[in-house]
């Protein structure tokens, strides 16, 4: 059967030029390390690095943080060695460039995993290409709420963690089975929940392998149904997996709700149906030419459906350990192969000569130009798409081009992705003021807009580039690329630390920077470290930039799934701050959607629209037995110890001198509540 040929010389050409780039590793390595430096560069230490700064700082420094609200009760660091790892790094380089280094590293072995395991899964080389290019420029969201993503602009363990096992699962391909054991062993303890999915893969597999699918059936029957019967007797149950109270799980509810897939949006569902949908296509495309490949990929969404069927058990269940395991994350690795696998389906069957192959095909595509986006978009392609369908079907009797109404889609599809782009860059520069609200750093700013590049025009750029150049990459643009990308990422490091960018490009920083000398100056350097409480929203500004412990931060609720007391201490911090973080969060109201704004209330049990930040607020939790400042925006006259620049220290003991208020007694919210391993 022929296949359809393209309907232009420089799509056949950019094909061609996709696949010769895969055959110089070197080549599409750096070429893959500066589409993600150019959309998404290093963000410093921001969203979950916050968490692991602070688990490095407390390890170095013997415990300093250890009446922190995080770590008071225990956290999860007692379950990786990543702040071991860490910590020599950091007690070397200092925290922001030791993180930097540890990110490289991260970010280096992650794109090489991703190559190694998309080469062997994706067998045509323009569609592995393309799929590599894709994932460097998207978000790879998995589980719910698109909270969760495999690859980040920010150092976790998780990304280490992730790249291990996608080593590990490649030399399962490659049949090296106790290699693949002792890396995916070392990620389990980088990160045990990202990495235990690959264990069960492992396990599925060579299993499978060794005693054949009605053995391994049988063993998986026989221990299901024990599983069963233990979750089933909850007194036993209790006695295995701890035991998950109400109050306990709703609080974890506020706090993070994408654990919860009652929550989850339809779309999210949708997404998992279509990722397995794609994968049982390529078993079925391998099934006759290569069954380990098709074993491989049986296990893999096995694996995945359980992770999903574990995460609703866990809700439903009231154990602690198999809510803490977080079933979702193994997840994961599907949602990062089945993009692979989807280029691959569409760069073949988009030359089928059966139409009804050409339309799925197509169908992929559409999936893939918009999977991460919004309804919105999909008005660009339909505005477009009459003319291509003209321009390729012609006026003739004849039509032009024989595949004229796939191709057509498919064009404007492309097109449409560009017009996207460039209304997105006219919106943002718009609202850039309402921007600027919205992100006081100017990094976080750039960010924004490199982001929205997205991956249908960074694709066609470089379709772009590979077609006019002709010839393979040279050494040297191999080595000029991979220089500059370390470059850009290094001035994404360096500036905001210079007192330039602190001062000027940042909304608080430099004012923080006035607060420590403050703080230091009123402290004895053998005395603990001060708890200061901010509503910034920012938990570095108090761990890092003010070298404090933190009263409250919702940050500091990623730990509330692991201890009960964490918890319990938390969501009472919480009420008693809430009329503060509401007023940050007022500023932006109208950003906000009905639903954030009752998230909001709901995690600080209050109403959104009715609570009014005012002096008694500030009065009753200066008298918090553990607080000693508080750092706000807000002015009360009278009551603040110093202003600086836009924010105002207040220090407890004076407030209460100043009102007149007696000194506080200890506080011993969650004195009876059990600790939960």
């Amino acid at each position: 059967m022929m296949n359809i040929r393209f309907p232009s010389d420089w799509i056949a050409a950019a094909r061609d030029a996709f696949a010769r780039l895969a055959e110089n590793p070197w080549a599409l390595f750096v070429v893959l390390l500066a589409f993600n430096t150019l959309s998404r560069p290093y963000s410093g230490i921001t969203h979950d690095t916050r968490l692991y700064s602070g688990q490095v700082l407390n390890h170095l420094e013997s415990g300093a943080y250890g009446d922190d609200l995080f770590f008071r009760y225990g956290s999860q660091d007692e379950y990786s060695l990543f702040s071991h790892l860490a910590a020599p790094v950091i007690n070397v380089f200092g925290l922001a460039l030791g993180f930097f280094l540890i990110y490289l590293v991260s970010k280096t072995l992650l794109i090489w995993s991703m190559m190694r395991i998309v080469h062997a899964l994706v067998p045509n080389r323009t569609a592995s290409t393309l799929a590599l290019l894709y994932c460097m420029v998207t978000t790879i969201h998995y589980a719910g709420l698109r909270m969760m993503n495999v690859h980040e602009s920010f150092v976790t363990p998780r990304m280490l963690a992730i790249a291990l096992v996608l080593i590990g699962l490649d030399s399962i391909l490659r049949g090296r089975p106790i290699w693949s054991l002792a890396i995916i062993a070392f990620a389990l303890a980088v990160h045990p929940l990202m990495a235990f999915g690959g264990l069960l893969v492992w396990s599925g597999y060579y299993s499978w392998k060794l005693f054949g699918f009605r053995k391994l059936a049988g063993a998986v029957f026989i221990a299901g149904a024990g599983v069963a019967a233990i979750l089933a007797y909850e007194p036993f149950g209790k006695r295995c997996f701890g035991e998950m109270d109400d109050s306990w799980r709703l609080t974890i509810m506020g706090a993070s709700p994408f654990n919860f897939p009652s929550v989850w949006a339809r779309d999210d569902w949708w997404y998992l149906a279509i990722q397995l949908a794609i994968g049982s296509a390529v078993v079925w495309k391998y099934w006759e030419v290569d069954q380990e490949k098709a074993r491989f990929v049986v296990v893999l969404i096995a694996v995945t459906c359980l992770g999903a069927i574990g995460t609703v058990l866990a809700e439903q269940l009231p154990y602690a350990l198999l809510f803490q395991g977080q079933p979702y994350r193994a997840m994961w690795m599907l949602a990062f192969l089945h993009i692979g696998f989807a280029c691959w389906l569409f760069v073949e069957g988009s030359q089928h000569a059966f139409a009804p192959v050409r339309l799925a095909a197509t169908a992929l595509l559409a999936y893939l130009c918009y999977y991460d986006g919004l309804p919105v978009e999909m008005y660009f392609p339909i505005f477009v798409w009459p003319f291509l369908l003209l321009a390729l079907r012609g006026l003739e009797r004849e039509p032009r081009d024989p595949a004229w109404f796939t191709h057509s889609i498919q064009l404007s599809l492309i097109a449409g992705g560009v017009l996207w782009l460039i209304y997105k860059l006219v919106v943002l520069t718009q609202g850039l003021a309402a921007l600027m609200e919205l992100h006081p750093e100017t990094r976080a700013l750039v960010e924004v807009f490199l982001r929205n590049t997205g991956p249908v025009v960074m694709c066609v750029v470089l379709a772009w580039i590979l077609v006019r150049m002709g010839a393979p990459l040279s050494r040297r643009a191999i080595w000029l690329t991979g220089a500059a990308c370390l470059l850009l990422q290094t001035a994404f490091l360096a500036l905001p630390e210079t007192d330039l960018y602190r001062e000027h490009c940042t909304r608080y920083r430099g004012d923080l920077d006035d607060i420590r000398a403050t703080l230091n100056k009123e402290r004895d350097p053998s005395q603990p470290l001060p708890t200061v409480y901010s509503n910034l929203g920012c938990l570095d500004y108090i761990w890092i930039d003010l070298h404090s412990k933190s009263y409250f931060d919702w940050w500091q609720a990623g730990g509330f799934m692991f201890r009960r007391d964490t918890a319990m201490e938390g969501q009472r911090r919480a009420c008693l701050v809430a009329p503060f973080e509401v007023e940050r969060y007022r500023k932006l109201k109208h950003e906000l959607s009905e639903g954030e704004k009752h998230s909001i209330g709901r995690f600080f049990n209050t109403d959104f629209d009715q609570v009014k930040l005012s002096e008694d607020d500030l009065a009753k939790l200066c008298q918090e037995p553990s607080l000693d400042y508080i750092v706000i925006e807000q002015k009360f006259d009278g009551l603040f110890h110093s202003q600086h620049g836009r924010l105002f220290l207040y220090r407890c003991r004076q407030v209460r001198t100043t009102l007149g208020l007696p000194e506080p007694r200890p506080v011993n919210a969650v004195a009876t509540a059990s600790r939960v391993p």
